[in-house]
């Protein structure tokens, strides 16, 4: 017998539908890219070094806005699913 389990008369693997894209859902709702969010990161760090230099109120909001997303960017790359 093949790899794949027999059910009835055909087998799993000759009705699987070859995946095409890694997201099957809404092209506009997808979950970033590695390199999306690292631009989306690099751009959040630019926000704190703007926001420092023009001494804003809103300096300290955006570091740790910046500091969060790194956070849990790094904590997700530890669970690969």
């Amino acid at each position: 017998m093949s790899a794949a389990r027999v059910q009835g008369d055909f087998t799993v693997a000759d009705t699987a539908i070859p995946h095409l894209n890694d997201y099957e859902g809404d092209p506009e709702a997808r979950p970033f890219t590695r390199e999306e969010m690292q631009r989306f990161l690099d751009y959040a760090d630019e926000q704190v070094d703007r926001a420092v230099a023009a001494n804003r109120k809103g300096a300290l909001t955006a570091y740790r806005d910046a500091t969060l997303g790194s956070v849990n960017l790094t904590a997700l790359s530890h669970f690969r699913w």
